[in-house]
């Protein structure tokens, strides 16, 4: 025969142990929560870094560089990437009659690779140019005039 209180505390710590193991496991699914939103919040960061990094032009531009001379464009022929140039230019124009925003956008970009790998046939830097093309445009005065900026004195 079982003894009464006994079996009054055996009940007892049964729920309580119960009640503690549901708590923990809630815990623990809400801990499982936390990390997963906490890694979906990390992987979409490092995505957003990783497009950031590489949309910014001074980051990606050496990557072009390197691409190019791994291939040794950049010592090729320039009057051919001149070529290749006004073709980017056709497919832009193209693009823009069209109205077709992402023939728009590839081809700029594709206008900034050739204009990379032409800036270095040539010796030159890209950027060293576009800061030169800043650094005349900067202060400029001028008025819109059917559309485009004209300089003052023109």
């Amino acid at each position: 025969m079982t003894d009464p209180e006994n079996d009054w505390a055996y009940q007892d710590m049964s729920e309580k142990i119960d009640r503690i193991t549901d708590e923990r496991n809630d815990a623990l699914n809400r801990l499982d929560d936390v990390h997963a939103e906490l890694i979906d919040t990390r992987l979409e960061n490092d995505h957003l870094k990783t497009k950031l990094e590489m949309s910014s032009v001074i980051n990606v531009t050496p990557a072009i560089k390197a691409w190019a001379i791994n291939r040794k464009l950049d010592t090729a022929d320039p009057s051919r990437q001149l070529n290749k140039l006004t073709e980017e230019v056709g497919e832009l124009a193209e693009g823009f009659n069209k109205k077709k925003p992402d023939q728009i956008k590839d081809s700029l970009g594709d206008m900034y690779v050739v204009m990379t790998i032409f800036a270095m046939q040539l010796g030159l830097d890209i950027e060293d140019c576009i800061s030169v093309a800043y650094e005349v445009i900067k202060d400029r005065e001028g008025e819109m005039v059917d559309g485009a900026f004209g300089k003052m004195g023109d």
